[in-house]
């Protein structure tokens, strides 16, 4: 039984050397090529933030950096319009079959908006599309569009997460 122990482990070392070897080239073909993936690089031990791009290189209206104190609303909506529960949501509210307001306590004009349909409760999944855009005249505002799998307009829960810089 000792032989086999002691096979197994011989084994297992040239088996990690082997792993090893090919990984430490990898990384340092990964380093002297900008472009490529960092996350592989940093996997392997290797720093590559110099081959990030850097806020400099982009364009203004490209990238707004989330700050650390970043501003995070939502609402879960059922589909008759009523706010089910919410952060920061103040009201929902139905503009007709399928179209939804939804108010929060804070302008959200510059803001980031995902939505999802969904249901208040648990339940059984439902399906459908959803579609998000700032409101109109409402800077506390965002308009949704609910529709079944057909694109038929529909009255569906959904939750909408708001994130803010």
């Amino acid at each position: 039984m000792r032989k086999i122990s002691w096979l197994l482990a011989v084994v297992f070392s040239v088996m990690m050397i082997l792993v090893a070897v090919p990984s430490q080239a990898m990384a340092a073909e990964i380093s002297s090529q900008p472009g490529k993936a960092t996350a592989a690089a940093q996997v392997l031990g290797n720093d590559l933030d110099a081959n990030l791009a850097q806020p400099s290189d982009l364009e203004e209206d490209m990238v707004t950096p989330l700050a650390s104190t970043a501003l995070i609303s939502f609402a879960v909506v059922r589909p008759n319009a009523t706010l089910a529960r919410g952060f920061q949501a103040i009201s929902s509210s139905s503009l007709g079959v399928g179209f939804y307001d939804v108010r929060f306590n804070r302008d959200v004009r510059g803001c980031s908006y995902v939505a999802t349909i969904g249901d208040a409760v648990a339940g059984p999944a439902i399906t459908g599309q959803i579609s998000v855009s700032p409101r109109s005249g409402a800077n506390n505002g965002v308009f949704i569009r609910t529709t079944n799998s057909s694109g038929t307009q529909q009255n569906l829960g959904f939750h909408l997460y708001v994130a803010c810089p």
